[in-house]
């Protein structure tokens, strides 16, 4: 009988993939959110999703760590487990949801036998790597306790091979969404979930599978960049920043030169008398905050106004957080009702006459679910007003200087 072993290199392996199935279902929530924006009518189907996920991590893992035991078994070793990991799929738990058992047409079945081909072939696939990666670990210096890009740095040594690693679990999962999107010509059959009043299969499929396509894949070609990132270009936060402009892979980027001393300018920004008198916003508040714990800057801005939304009046409050290092800042809000995460960063160069260049990109912005669930309507109005705002602010800004440089 084969024993349970722990391999040098499986803490690693099994964190990048929790990782990933937390990603994955993260991306899945979303998706589901904005096609049907009530939390808890879809949470028992998030919770079912990334328990097959963890179902399917753990069942690749313990079958590689077999074949490392018994590698002239490799075949019938992966053959035993292949039609689990297949039943496995929180994908093909969603397409049962559409098709009546009693009678199947022919285009389901075939469908459904090119799915499970796809994810066999996927499931050998992925174990091999699996088991390359923990053998070749076996045999370093790498200490079993070192973080873990050690150990992914000495696995892959350049980092377009890491990204390689994580290229196929994306492609695989783009290609089949790709596939039973294209192949639910059902989607207009809707069946009845007779255990529970709301069924996900009143979303037709081929508009659910869409949508979950399409956050999926953003969700994964932002976990690789990032993790590329994290284990290959450990830099300073100002490398970073200054990458993220050169690829321009931010959501939304502001730039002006301001005629004031960049150090003067850093403490004068977050000053909320200096907010509330640049920000056009009617009605702003802003006042000094002292979150207690976090072990990061030690103060922050609370914001409030009110907005006029078409025919709405809507109170939007929000928490701003902040870190420095050197002349750059990373910024995050929390406690927001109107968005669930945004992040960014601030640059403040100092030109050669001596003045303050700043830089302000978004590179991280998802709405609250209250906005999400309304969708077109409010988010392009909310948009235009914020951006509106901060430009007319960044000109109140320049004027300020000029008139105060002026005395």
């Amino acid at each position: 009988m084969i024993q349970e072993t722990v391999f040098k290199g499986e803490r690693p392996l099994n964190a990048l993939e929790k990782e990933i199935v937390a990603k994955k279902t993260e991306a899945f929530e979303s998706a589901l959110l904005s096609l049907v924006p009530i939390k808890m009518l879809v949470y028992p189907y998030v919770k079912d999703f990334k328990r097959k996920l963890t179902k399917q991590k753990n069942l690749l893992l313990k079958t590689a760590k077999k074949v490392l035991q018994d590698p002239e078994n490799e075949q019938r070793l992966i053959r035993k487990s292949e039609r689990q990991y297949y039943f496995d799929n929180p994908f093909y738990s969603l397409v049962m949801l559409y098709i009546p058992t009693i009678f199947q047409p022919r285009h389901i079945q075939l469908l459904l036998k090119k799915f499970e081909r796809r994810t066999r072939r996927y499931f050998r696939e992925r174990v091999r790597d699996f088991v390359a990666f923990l053998r070749h670990i076996q045999d370093s210096e790498v200490p079993e306790d070192a973080p873990d890009k050690d150990f992914w740095q000495y696995a892959f040594p350049e980092e377009l091979q890491f990204t390689g690693y994580l290229q196929a679990q994306y492609d695989n999962d783009r290609k089949t969404l790709k596939m039973l999107r294209k192949g639910s010509s059902w989607k207009n059959f809707y069946t009845l979930d007779v255990l529970n009043s709301f069924s996900i299969s009143f979303i037709p499929l081929y508009r659910l599978f869409s949508r979950v396509w399409k956050k999926i894949n953003d969700a994964m070609e932002a976990f690789m960049k990032n993790k590329v990132l994290d284990f290959y270009l450990i830099d300073t936060l100002s490398d970073r920043v200054y990458r993220i402009l050169k690829e321009k892979s931010y959501l939304f980027k502001l730039e002006e030169t301001f005629k004031v001393d960049p150090e003067e300018f850093i403490k004068t920004i977050h000053e909320p008398w200096f907010i509330m008198h640049t920000n056009p916003q009617k009605g702003l508040k802003v006042e000094r905050i002292h979150p207690q714990g976090t072990g990061l800057h030690p103060e922050g801005e609370r914001y409030t106004a009110t907005l006029n939304l078409l025919l709405m009046k809507m109170v939007i409050s929000w928490d701003v957080h902040y870190r420095y290092e050197g002349h750059v800042e990373e910024w995050w809000i929390v406690k927001s009702n109107y968005t669930k995460s945004m992040t960014g960063y601030c640059i403040y160069e100092r030109t050669s006459e001596g003045f303050c260049h700043y830089y302000s990109i978004t590179i991280k912005a998802e709405p609250s679910e209250t906005l999400a669930a309304l969708g077109e309507l409010i988010l392009p109005t909310l948009e235009r007003i914020t951006k509106g705002n901060t430009q007319q602010m960044m000109k109140n800004i320049k004027k300020y200087y000029l008139e105060k440089n002026s005395n």
